[in-house]
């Protein structure tokens, strides 16, 4: 379950206001169990476009670009892994 908001216009910022949200863990044995879903996506900041190039229903973080920027890295599962 998530809350989102999107103006659905590139040109437009918009605010958005949630209150009166409630957020209650799942209750053990619940068959609608959370999953933790990472996505590793590249933003092209003067466009901002948006592509995802690896998702996976688990932690993964801190991506780097290699100093010749053809690959990234990112830390998953205590481990560098390298993505060209």
């Amino acid at each position: 379950m998530g809350l989102a908001f999107a103006s659905h216009d590139k040109d437009v910022v918009e605010k958005a206001v949630f209150s009166n949200v409630e957020l209650n863990p799942a209750a053990p044995g619940c068959r609608f169990a959370s999953t933790l879903y990472s996505t590793l996506e590249i933003v092209t900041v003067a466009s901002t476009d948006r592509r995802a190039i690896y998702v996976a229903p688990e932690r993964f973080e801190a991506p780097n670009w290699m100093p010749d920027g053809k690959s990234l890295l990112f830390n998953r599962n205590g481990r560098i892994e390298k993505m060209p």
